[in-house]
């Protein structure tokens, strides 16, 4: 069992485990259910100590700085005094719903909606994967930040894109 598919099966066992705790309970073994139930506890608090953080999910790293990007695009945005229509931002599938969430919970209308399209070349921003950066996917955009514990880099286009004032001194 590994990843997500492993966790469905989480709640049979524990009930699994509690019934044989009660069978044994019920035979005259008293003390073996809280010493079995003890050392779970404290195997559990172990463990949790052990992984605690967002940093150290390993099925969700990618995603652990996806809202110190969309920070940094508003604050470019804002920066630059951008007053055009929505913006895209070119993005892996994988961060798609994540960024949809934070578009709408900051209440962001400066920001279509994101697509699993990948990179296109209506993209004012791109938010890549490390080994997705390349010389020539990425050529007409500077690098504005770059995250080290999710490896994900953010782009912003050099020039202003057609039908905007992005790049334009207002």
């Amino acid at each position: 069992m590994m990843e997500r598919f492993a966790l469905f099966f989480v709640p049979m066992l524990v009930l699994l485990v509690m019934h044989l705790l009660a069978l044994a309970y019920e035979q005259g073994w008293k003390r073996t259910p809280p010493a079995v139930v003890a050392i779970a506890a404290l195997w559990g608090v172990l463990s949790f100590a052990r992984g605690f953080g967002p940093y150290h999910s390993v099925e969700w790293g990618y995603d652990v700085r996806t809202k110190d990007a969309i920070h940094a695009i508003v604050k470019d945005m804002e920066a630059r005094n951008y007053k055009g229509p929505p913006l895209h931002i070119g993005v892996n599938w994988l961060f798609e719903p994540a960024l949809n969430f934070y578009r709408m919970q900051m209440d962001l209308d400066k920001i279509q909606h994101a697509d699993r399209n990948g990179f296109t070349e209506n993209d004012a921003y791109r938010l890549a994967m490390k080994y997705e950066v390349d010389t020539t996917l990425f050529h007409g955009y500077e690098r504005m930040e770059a995250f080290t514990e999710s490896g994900t880099v953010l782009f912003k286009h050099s020039e202003a894109l057609p039908g905007d004032t992005l790049g334009k001194q207002q």
